[in-house]
């Protein structure tokens, strides 16, 4: 069976993962033509009330233009989004404010599908996700830093307006869904 990551963003996120709101999404999108790394946005039937989003993840090699979900192993992901917006940290002087540093709570519907409108020529977003996956690995495991070293940075350069801020911001919502069993939250700073 092939893995596949399917978000659910629920208007209201009662705790954990619960078979009977994963089985009503699975059967709803059965009834679709559902494409690999989609958002599926326009809800209809009973679930428009409790659902906002449903997010495919992308597949890598996945030949047909439609998930046969009798081939695939769904990764289920509920949540629901931060509600209140950035919060901006200000310091005031005699030129006037300024915003020192802005906090968004995540996840954040300001970055809702920002990952999945991403694209690039290599799979950047997937090795990204990988590397982030492996140094908690690492730390579950107690691999020694000195024989295993990583200084668990990422250093993205290119031009402006190339996306690398972008990338950062879906990379960090991205990995506050798909780690919510370790985490409850996650907070994107940004200066």
């Amino acid at each position: 069976m092939i893995p596949v990551d399917i978000e659910v963003v629920l208007k209201q996120y009662n705790g954990p993962s619960n078979n009977a709101t994963t089985d009503i999404v699975q059967k709803y999108l059965e009834k679709m033509m559902v494409r690999p790394n989609s958002v599926i946005t326009d809800i209809w039937d009973f679930l428009h009330k409790e659902v906002t989003a449903i997010i495919i993840g992308d597949i890598p090699g996945y030949d047909k233009p439609f998930i046969d979900f009798g081939e695939v192993k769904i990764k289920w992901y509920l949540y629901s989004l931060d509600i209140y917006g950035p919060v901006k940290h200000t310091e005031e002087d005699d030129d006037g404010i300024t915003v020192m540093s802005t906090q968004l709570s995540l996840p954040s519907p300001h970055l809702l599908s920002l990952w999945e409108n991403l694209y690039y020529d290599n799979d950047i977003k997937q090795n990204l996700l990988n590397y982030a996956r492996t140094m908690m690995e690492f730390g579950d495991r107690g691999v020694d830093g000195n024989v295993i070293t990583c200084n668990k940075v990422i250093l993205l350069h290119g031009p402006p307006g190339t996306g690398k801020t972008s990338l950062c911001k879906a990379l960090a919502q991205k990995l506050t869904v798909r780690m919510q069993e370790r985490f409850t939250s996650g907070l994107l700073i940004s200066h």
